[in-house]
């Protein structure tokens, strides 16, 4: 499972078997703001270098997180337009060495996503930003060590790059080596080490794309047969079934599950009951894109799905239909007649009159003639897939307008404005907008707020023709009462109606108790609460009314002595009226300032007892709250036997 490439350093060494997905992905971020090209700091203990946004301009000791180096000693550094990658905005880690050796970075990857005793491939892409030229020939050359060890301490693995030297252009240089996780599930480090010490200039390098994913036998797979690999193409439109097999040889007990990514933003999946080491699936009418699949394999003694390896994807292209033709349901008589159609590789055209043509767009006749008109057909090859498209076409003659006249409405109310009758006309686009509930139908429903002259385009794809219509508005009546108002028994109110409106009269009913039922500003002198409603009337849009509450309160009459001996005479507190102010409180405090009586309305005047007890004679003191907004009452009240 494990190769060393020739020509490569034996630490450089890949998965010749398949790789899992891996459980480190370091590719440091990116940004979707292209201006932005430097990214954030790393999180605390990752290293021991000091961050800077312009790592370039520092000397020794410093990193920084960017997307591209464009502008730093633009003689001796090599111009990066991108990370390892070629991910748009991608970061990639920047180091300007320290002046002594130390580990400069440091990854801890939790013994929970790590499936015990697994080899696991670890991989990273390493770049001297040196250029080769004669004024680096004495830098310091990078010169690094990757260290994987267990959270215990033991060493794992050991991976030295030795001296990297400069090349004539940016250059990734990929490292890796192999590694078995801890059986105890403990947690892995990842160091990086820097061997220099920078004496003088050099010791900068870049590192991007850390990876860790588990390594074991490999997987072949195919379309029916093993190594049949070839994508598979086929149209939006059709049924396909599709076979997949897979084979391994290394995992003795081996359990197997088949994946899907149908690029719907969710990636790979599992496939509910794809357990063995064929799968076939049935693609109905599929959507156009790629459907790809893999077989997933994993020791039975270490079933995780983290721990298992996958097959190279199979992919099946559903290949876009043509684009239809444009329509081109009418045209003027006279003007040129030309059919549209795009995308594709073949074209077969039919039409009216025996017409065929194999041209994308033919022009049918110069200056069109009743004759033309029908339904033309076109039948397109597109990448393999075939789609056939109509268009209707007619030869109109003129535009003949027939609108709706001039009309007159109350406020409020709506007018059908219509053009429906005009004769070869095919579009409408009323204006202005105000008002109306559509602009592109024949016939609209206005309901502006004021007089408004409408305009209405016609058109069949000839001349436009515009006819306007007016549409006066008179406004409604309006009325208001006014404010409710309230008073006392015997006093006066003046009400404070207002209407609205084009030549409108008005009114109050009832007239009882008014000074003048025919103002808007009448006296009423109710004895009793009443209701007055104003009545407003226009000679054209109908009428409104609106009502106002007058609350008459009788005046009160509250005695100041009361004899509670039960001889049936005065022994009650009666309070004359108080019967009408239902949400009243009234409460009752001997000289002490302690309460002997409470209520709530005073439907059952005071009998002069405190919890059952007659009071004693003396001198008491009330305060009543009518809870209407006038002012509270208070006084003393003599009690007498």
């Amino acid at each position: 499972m494990m190769l060393t490439l020739p020509g490569i350093p034996a630490m450089a060494q890949v998965c010749t078997g398949s790789l899992g997905d891996p459980v480190v992905d370091q590719t440091f971020g990116a940004t979707k703001n292209l201006s932005d090209g430097v990214g954030p700091p790393l999180p605390g203990g990752m290293t021991t270098l000091q961050y800077s946004d312009d790592p370039c301009d520092e000397d020794g000791g410093f990193y920084g997180l960017v997307s591209g180096i464009t502008r730093c000693h633009a003689e001796t550094w090599q111009n990066i337009s991108h990370d390892h990658t070629g991910n748009t905005g991608g970061y990639f880690m920047l180091i300007n060495g320290p002046a002594a050796p130390e580990v400069v970075y440091t990854q801890t990857v939790s013994g929970s996503t790590l499936c015990p005793n697994t080899i696991y491939q670890f991989s990273a892409y390493i770049m001297n930003v040196l250029k080769l030229t004669p004024a680096t020939a004495d830098w310091v050359l990078p010169n690094l060590t990757f260290t994987i060890k267990s959270a215990k301490g033991q060493v794992l693995k050991t991976i030295n790059t030795g001296d990297i030297p400069e090349t004539t252009d940016a250059e990734w240089i990929e490292y890796g080596t192999f590694f078995t996780s801890p059986s105890d599930g403990s947690d892995v480090l990842i160091e990086l080490a820097d061997n220099q010490s920078e004496e003088g200039n050099g010791n900068d390098f870049a590192v991007d794309d850390i990876t860790l994913s588990p390594c074991g036998p490999l997987i072949r797979d195919g379309f029916v047969t093993l190594g049949d690999t070839t994508s598979r193409q086929t149209c939006p439109y059709s049924t396909g079934t599709y076979q997949f097999v897979g084979s391994q040889q290394g995992y003795d007990n081996p359990v197997y599950q088949w994946q899907q990514n149908l690029n719907d933003g969710n990636g790979w999946t599992d496939i509910a009951g794809a357990t063995g080491t064929t799968y076939t699936t049935t693609l109905t009418n599929p959507a156009v894109g790629d459907y790809q699949y893999r077989m997933g394999v994993v020791s039975s003694a270490n079933a995780s799905p983290s721990c298992r390896i996958y097959s190279q994807p199979l992919s099946i292209a559903v290949s876009p239909l043509a684009t239809p033709i444009i329509p081109t349901t009418t045209i003027c008589q006279g003007q040129p007649l030309q059919l549209y159609a795009f995308e594709g590789n073949t074209f077969q055209w039919t039409g009216p009159n025996g017409f065929t043509s194999t041209v994308q767009s033919p022009i049918i006749d110069k200056a069109a003639q009743n004759a033309e008109s029908g339904l033309y057909t076109v039948t397109i090859n597109f990448l393999g897939c075939q789609s056939t498209s109509s268009t209707q076409v007619t030869v109109l003659p003129d535009i003949q307008p027939v609108v709706t006249p001039d009309t007159v409405i109350c406020q409020g109310t709506t007018a059908t404005l219509t053009a429906a009758q005009s004769q070869n006309a095919t579009t409408f686009t009323w204006s202005p907008s105000t008002g109306l509930n559509t602009t592109n139908e024949p016939t609209v429903t206005a309901a502006p707020t004021q007089t408004t002259q409408y305009t209405v385009e016609l058109d069949n794809g000839c001349q436009p023709i515009s006819r306007e219509v007016t549409v006066t508005v008179v406004s409604k009546p309006t009325a208001n009462a006014g404010p409710n108002k309230h008073l006392l028994a015997g006093d006066s109110a003046e009400l404070n109606g207002t209407v609205t409106g084009d030549s409108v009269t008005y009114y109050w009913t009832p007239a009882t108790y008014l000074n003048n039922p025919n103002v808007l500003q009448p006296v009423a002198t109710p004895p009793d609460d009443i209701v007055y409603t104003l009545h407003a009337q226009s000679a054209y849009c109908g009428d409104d009314t609106s009502s106002v509450f007058i609350r008459v309160y009788q005046r009160l009459t509250i005695p100041n002595t009361f004899t509670p001996n039960n001889d049936g005479i005065n022994d009650e507190w009666d309070i004359k009226n108080l019967f009408t102010y239902p949400e009243c409180t009234v409460m009752v405090f001997d000289r002490y300032g302690q309460q002997v009586f409470q209520s709530y309305g005073y439907t059952q005047p005071w009998n002069g007892r405190y919890h059952g007890r007659l009071v004693p004679e003396g001198t008491y003191y009330y305060l009543i709250d009518l809870h209407n907004g006038m002012p509270k009452l208070s006084g003393w009240l003599l009690v007498v036997r």
